[in-house]
């Protein structure tokens, strides 16, 4: 596998956990690809480049938009970005960038991710939509993988 891959999760937050995903999602590609390009969208991207060592750009400026077009796989992973209990709000702006990334002709993937909980229809109808049109998906826990 050679190329560009793009990952977008809850990075540059100041959560543990989620940098943690990050890390261990770096170090499994380097370990198995090393020469791929890792970029990743971030609320505080020269932190993140720090603590990873790799490129990072902003997670909401129109370099997000650009950082997608340039990437060959778009990964959307870690943490439980799929629901609607925090907010419809986050729900909608990763759906988004899933479905970006899939019209620009990306291949997209949803990797080791919490799905849920999704408690409004609209939030259930809008998840299986986009995730009904991704290139592959895989899920951290059994009850995503029921829910899914």
């Amino acid at each position: 596998m050679s190329g560009q891959i793009l990952f977008s999760g809850y990075y540059g937050l100041g959560n543990a956990g989620d940098e943690a995903v990050l890390a261990a999602s770096v170090g499994l590609f380097r370990s198995r690809a090393p020469q791929l390009k890792l970029t990743a969208l971030s609320a505080a991207p020269e932190a993140t480049r720090a603590s990873h060592g790799i490129e990072a750009v902003p997670r909401m400026r129109p370099a997000t938009l650009a950082a997608i077009r340039r990437c060959d796989l778009f990964l959307s992973g870690g943490g439980s970005l799929l629901q609607d209990r925090t907010s419809m709000r986050s729900l909608w702006y990763y759906l988004f960038l899933l479905n970006f990334a899939r019209r620009a002709g990306k291949k997209t993937m949803v990797f080791a991710q919490g799905i849920g909980p999704l408690i409004r229809p609209q939030a259930r109808r809008m998840v299986a939509r986009t995730l009904s049109r991704v290139s592959a998906i895989t899920v951290r826990d059994a009850e995503s993988a029921d829910l899914l």
